[in-house]
């Protein structure tokens, strides 16, 4: 957002940089080389535009990224002519029964085919252009073509899961996946009759249509990341250095450079699994013994296969730890998504994985499959995460041949490192030695190139060897899958223990991205096997101008020739020991997000086998095991406290950004509801001690001694940058947060306290109607209604808690082993909370408050009722449909005041900012994706109905809110605030007595306007706009926080989708909601104090 949002234009910068000469920064030329794809000789590099001076600016300039990425235009290439073979195919399976089929339909796979072409084309010759005119209407188009790519994407893969579930179902007689069937072409089996594919033409477009449908997933999954770089490279400009990489060497010489046991192995194990993935296809749908077999060989296969691709990932982990190529920390767009991609793909296995674990050991089964099927899953997540190390870790290392520069990092270093690297340059150089090599400028470094060279050769040669290892495994592992190997469903452990219905559901949603992981995987892999090396001309002229300019008055200065200066001993050797650092620093990150993120998955698959499978998995079970992980986190708190941040260099530095008072505030606020709760659930529990165990009145104990821990270490330690014991640091908090994201997904599924109330309830009714079999009823009702009342009222809170500690320890953990600059102890824009006079604002928004109050009172006293009148939901959606337009025209004016606004962007480095974008953009998913859900439904069916006009407009006016409401947010938080020197000091208050009290309240009223006339009117209308907001934010989370939840009242949803689809929808979304809401709270704070 900080390259978006810039108030002087890219081409007036063009315009002052040529009119200066063209000095730095402004680079000489951009130059592209143009990267050869798989199979593909290599090109010569055209000739960039020039840029000289008082000429315009260039509109179309290449864009080389640090590290190219040579793969997806031939992936791209291969994949688009998949799509367009299985286009035909299509075409012609239509027009075997275009008697009964609309030509609509037939026309649709030529569309594609139409769109594929012209996308691939589009994609090659663009690919790494830099955009510099028309920018919002680029960036626009490049969103809308990868959005359209991603519902290709969706369609896709429920079309192949559909055919796979109708295989499924017809094979082994299952009617439950026969429902999701209802075209034709899905099973090519007849509906009704009416279209049959009978002949054989027709059956061999059936089945190419579907055996080439893996292509077609992977080439919009492949132009959707292509899509993604280009729109981030829209604007973007790069200095001359920037194109640090050469061509790589031929491909055939890259063979040579390998010891072969990494191909010949590859080769191997993908010609046994061809082979064990045919006799799969074959044996599968047989009889129950070739099935055993068929399922025995394929987990035996997968278990050598993932064995040996963890082996080999961690021996290129450990080669890493001794190879001196300094890591690549440029920006890059392409290597970022790159991880994003791998650490995203790989949720699905992972999810498939431990909810298998879960299955087999909880379940039943202790057959020799259920074993193998144990095996298989702990290999599969043990070869992701090392695979993930590996390829990360090459994907940020420099290129081979590249030449270390000594750059300063971007925020200077105390304790450990030096505050400013340029003062070391004046030091001596080393004691002269005898020369061993040729003397001359690069002298010493041939002579450690000489030096280096048999050890680092061994060491490329093996790297070599094992991505190409893994590449070929990689690839088998894709095909198997891809092409219809589903031992999901064929291993009835999962089916049994889940239900059909569950299970299809968490396969089909995890799979695709399994599938997506190894190809992505295998571009990964490809640019680890064949890195791009460092040009000489790249090293000789990649310097920044800036540099060469002093380096030049500088050996003017003394007289010599202008040469790089040699460097002395001790920056060389601060260099090598920040290098390491900054090794290690990545490491940590990426091991502890790992880490955190199998706790999560662990516990979630926990989690929903308690609420699918209640016999096998209790609720007990899962308090032990978040029981467990509280005990640990609180050992770690106590320890941090007491242990680490005590000792010497610990706590170099302290964010000014983190932790600020409302966020501390919320805490104290939070956790204290959220004791009270775990209070009046023990009182809930004595109530009823006679027919419970005693055990249960532990866990709440627990909670009780972890909120009050947590909540005292986060207060006092939240603004840390611990530069000590980092890697157990991060490891500590990311544990501590996956606990509290468990907390937080418990809290939002389980209903355990309503169920028992229920079942209370019912067992009083069989005691009125004369069955008095259930005694666990409570011993003293008015205690109960009040343990009750108090326990449900409470609950939003301690959602809220658990979120709010978990954005405070990710950027405690972002801050682990980070230096900040000496300036930036002290943040200009930490102002009081003061109203300046803010009047309409905080009116309009009381206002709206009040109101919102007296609709929530009304709604819940006839939620009570045994029905809701249909006049009640109209009150409801009408008060929605008043405010949510006004809050809308508020952000509209809002964001338009910020680009009147002289102040600058502030760019420097905040993760606090940056996580609260990501939540401001990820939690408005929730109630985006509700709404859209509603517009379907209500378009649909009765869209001219009354209360179906006012929730259509309901959803449209929320989608509308919360887009312009982020960008208002996202503004004011890139804004830089006035400093202290700006805003007008206060006077000190006069005290006299009380015959002059009312002079001194005339005074203070006057002083009190003073302040705010003398901020002009920018500021008072951001002021005003952002306390309305503030107050419309807390009145739309109280209302479904405290159960207004009209959603499962008003029965048009749940008819549309059916209740459990409905019911999932709304669970998955509505925390989001309310999570949105109160986390906008703290956004607009943050906007108020900066204007």
């Amino acid at each position: 957002l900080g390259e978006k949002m810039d108030h002087v234009s890219r081409t007036e910068r063009f315009m002052e940089l040529s009119s200066r000469g063209c000095k730095s920064p402004c680079p000489p030329r951009y130059k592209a080389p143009i990267r050869p794809s798989v199979g593909e000789t290599s090109r010569s590099p055209p000739p960039g535009p020039q840029l000289s001076a008082g000429s315009p600016p260039s509109q179309r300039l290449s864009c080389p990224s640090d590290r190219p990425h040579p793969t997806p235009p031939g992936g791209l290439v291969l994949f688009g002519i998949c799509t367009l073979v299985m286009d035909v195919f299509k075409t012609g399976y239509y027009s075997s029964f275009y008697e009964c089929l609309s030509a609509i339909k037939i026309l649709h796979p030529i569309t594609q085919a139409v769109f594929v072409i012209v996308q691939t084309y589009f994609l090659w010759v663009s690919a790494k252009d830099c955009i510099h005119v028309h920018l919002d209407l680029t960036r626009c188009g490049l969103m809308f073509t990868l959005t359209t790519n991603l519902a290709i994407w969706m369609a896709a893969v429920v079309d192949e899961s559909v055919h796979q579930a109708q295989s499924y179902g017809s094979s082994h007689g299952n009617t439950s996946h026969a429902r999701l069937s209802p075209d034709p072409e899905r099973a090519g089996s007849t509906t009704e009759g009416e279209c049959p594919c009978s002949t054989a033409i027709c059956q061999i477009f059936q089945q190419g249509y579907f055996y080439l449908y893996p292509f077609n997933i992977e080439y919009s999954l492949f132009a959707c990341t292509m899509l993604y770089v280009m729109w981030k490279n829209v604007g973007r400009l790069l200095a001359s250095s920037s194109h640090g990489h050469g061509h790589g060497p031929p491909r055939g010489s890259l063979f040579r450079e390998t010891f072969f046991a990494g191909p010949v192995l590859g080769l191997t194990l993908f010609v046994v699994g061809l082979a064990v993935f045919v006799l799969y296809e074959v044996q599968v749908n047989g009889e129950g013994s070739r099935t055993h077999q068929a399922l025995v060989t394929y987990y035996s296969f997968s278990i050598v296969c993932l064995g040996l691709m963890t082996l080999v990932s961690l021996s290129g982990s450990i080669i890493y730890r001794f190879d001196r190529r300094a890591m690549d920390h440029h920006k890059n767009p392409t290597r970022t998504l790159d991880v994003a991609l791998l650490m995203g793909a790989a949720l699905g296995q992972y999810a498939i994985s431990y909810y298998s674990i879960v299955a087999v050991v909880v379940g039943t089964s202790r057959d020799l499959l259920a074993w193998l099927n144990l095996a298989h899953a702990l290999l599969m997540i043990a070869q992701h995460t090392f695979q993930n190390v590996f390829i990360i870790e090459s994907l940020h290392r420099g290129p081979p041949g590249a030449v270390p520069q000594d750059t300063p990092p971007k925020e200077p270093c105390h304790g450990l490192t030096f505050a400013n690297l340029d003062a070391l340059q004046t030091l001596p150089a080393c004691p002269t030695t005898p020369q061993l090599v040729f003397p001359g400028p690069s002298a010493p470094q041939e002579a450690v190139a000489v030096m280096l060279a048999p050890r680092s050769h061994w060491r490329r040669r093996c790297l070599k060897d094992i991505s190409l290892f893994l590449l070929l495994c990689n690839v088998i592992l894709w095909v198997m899958p891809a092409f219809g190997a589903r031992p999901h469903f064929s291993n009835t452990t999962e089916v049994d223990f889940y239900g059909t219905s569950l299970w299809t559901a968490i396969v089909n949603i995890c799979l695709p991205f399994g599938i997506f992981y190894r190809m992505h995987a295998v571009s990964s892999l490809l640019e680890v096997y064949a890195p791009p090396v460092a040009s000489a001309e790249a090293q000789e002229t990649g310097t920044a101008p800036a540099k060469e300019t002093r380096m030049d008055a500088g050996s003017e200065a003394s007289g010599a020739p202008g040469s790089p200066r040699q460097q002395s001993w001790l920056v060389r050797h601060f260099s090598l020991l920040l290098r390491w650092d900054q090794q290690a620093q990545k490491a940590g990150q990426l091991f502890s997000g790992l880490l955190a993120l199998n706790v999560v998955f662990l516990g979630g698959a926990f989690i929903c086998s308690m609420i699918f499978n209640n016999v096998a998995v209790t609720l007990g079970d899962v308090w032990i095991l978040l029981a467990a992980l509280k005990a640990l986190s609180i050992l770690w708190l106590l320890y941090y406290s007491v242990g680490t941040t005590r000792r010497p260099h610990a706590v170099l530095h302290r964010d000014p950004h983190a932790g600020p008072i409302w966020v501390r505030g919320s805490l104290v606020l939070f956790g204290s509801c959220t004791v009270c709760l775990n209070v009046f659930r023990v009182g809930y529990d004595m109530s009823h001690i006679h027919c419970k165990s005693q055990l249960e009145l532990i866990f709440p104990a627990i909670e009780i001694v972890f909120i009050c821990v947590q909540t005292w270490v986060l207060l006092k330690h939240c603004k840390d940058c611990v530069q000590v014991q980092s890697n157990f640091t991060r490891c500590g908090l990311m544990m501590t947060l996956a606990t509290n994201l468990l907390l937080w997904v418990l809290a939002t599924t389980n209903d355990s306290m309503h169920r028992e109330i229920e079942a209370e309830l019912s067992a009083l009714m069989e005691k009125f109607s004369g069955n008095d079999t259930n005694t666990c009823l409570c011993l003293n009702a008015t205690a109960c209604e009040v343990f009750r009342k108090g326990y449900l009222m409470l609950y939003p809170f301690s959602t809220e808690y658990c979120l709010i500690c978990c954005a405070v320890l990710f950027v405690m953990w972002k801050n682990v082993g980070r230096h900040l600059a000496p300036h930036a102890g002290a943040r200009p824009g930490s102002a009081h909370f003061h109203l300046h006079g803010a009047i309409f604002g905080p009116l309009l928004g009381l206002l709206a408050l009040v109101a919102g109050v007296c609709v929530f009172v009304l709604f819940q006293i006839q939620a009570g009722g045994p029905a809701i009148a249909r006049q009640y939901f109209t009150v409801y959606y009408a008060f929605y449909v008043a405010v949510l337009p006004a809050m809308s025209l508020a952000c509209l004016a809002g964001t338009a005041i910020h680009r009147l606004e002289e102040r600058e962007l502030d760019t420097l480095k905040n993760p606090t900012r940056s996580l609260d974008v990501v939540l401001l953009m990820g939690a408005a998913l929730g109630q985006m994706g509700i709404a859209y859900f509603s517009i379907v439904a209500i378009v649909a069916t009765r869209p001219l109905e009354q209360l179906n006009r006012l929730i259509l407009a309901y959803s449209l006016l929320l989608i509308l809110q919360h887009m312009v409401q982020n960008l208002f947010i996202i503004e004011g938080l890139h804004r830089r605030p006035l400093g202290d020197g700006e805003r007008p000091g206060e006077q000190p208050p006069r005290r006299g007595s009380l015959l002059e009290l009312g002079q001194d309240v005339r005074r203070a009223s006057l002083a009190y306007l003073h302040s705010y006339g003398h901020l002009n009117w920018k500021q008072r209308a951001l002021k005003e706009i952002s306390l309305f907001l503030i107050l419309c934010n807390v009145t739309l989370w109280m209302m479904p926080a405290f159960g207004v939840h009209p959603e499962f009242e008003n029965g048009l949803e749940k008819e549309f989708y059916g209740y459990r689809t409905w019911f999932t929808i709304v669970n998955f979304g509505l925390p989001l909601g309310v999570f949105y809401r109160m986390h906008s709270v703290g956004g607009l704070v943050e906007v108020y104090l900066g204007a």
